[in-house]
């Protein structure tokens, strides 16, 4: 068998400034080659080439405004779930490392890790076990974008509710669609019952 070895290849993307907002752009493409000769004395003779290429591009990932802060309430014994929708707002793809930070085990995320591809949105699931003790608990879920960053924290608040206190599930209502305009104000005009315009 001939002695086989690995070369590591590093690729660092350039720094360049980028704002906080607006439109992205594509991704931009780096390409390379990295040709294999033989170590002779005589002249060179290449034996393989092989391609390299890179994209660097901003890695944004997007949550709803109204879901920065999950409350969930169960009766003890019980759990609570809520959907925690993302999205890549970004210009390439990203994978995420999804975490809770609860010492008590009260609050799960599934799954560990998620791949989103450029404008893909995808769910992540943050469950709350009501436990013992503690009425009310607060934790967070950390959101990493591997392998470096950037992070983004969701605060999480669990209450323990009586048994009959109804269905356990989020504290706020989640199903009122979002309104999206471009106008910082939106007047609502109306006609009167029973008249006409």
């Amino acid at each position: 068998n001939p002695e086989s070895f690995m070369v590591w290849v590093h690729f660092r993307a350039p720094q360049k400034y980028t704002s906080s907002g607006g439109d992205l752009g594509p991704a931009e493409e780096y390409v390379a080659r990295i040709d294999v000769e033989v170590d002779s004395p005589g002249p060179s003779h290449v034996i393989r080439s092989v391609p390299l290429q890179a994209r660097v591009g901003t890695a944004r990932v997007h949550a709803p405004k109204d879901l920065q802060t999950i409350s969930l309430c169960a009766p003890l014994g019980k759990a609570s779930q809520q959907d925690l929708p993302l999205k890549n707002a970004g210009n390439i793809d990203v994978k995420l490392k999804l975490k809770s930070k609860d010492a008590e085990d009260c609050f799960s995320v599934e799954p560990g890790e998620l791949f989103l591809g450029v404008g893909e949105e995808k769910s992540a699931v943050v469950s709350f076990a009501a436990q013992g003790g503690k009425k009310c608990r607060e934790s967070l879920v950390t959101i990493l974008v591997l392998p470096s960053g950037p992070q983004y924290e969701v605060v999480l608040r669990g209450e323990v509710i009586p048994e009959n206190h109804g269905k356990p599930g989020p504290t706020a209502i989640t199903a009122v669609p979002p309104i999206l305009s471009n106008k910082q104000f939106v007047a609502w005009g109306g006609v009167t019952l029973g008249r006409a315009v």
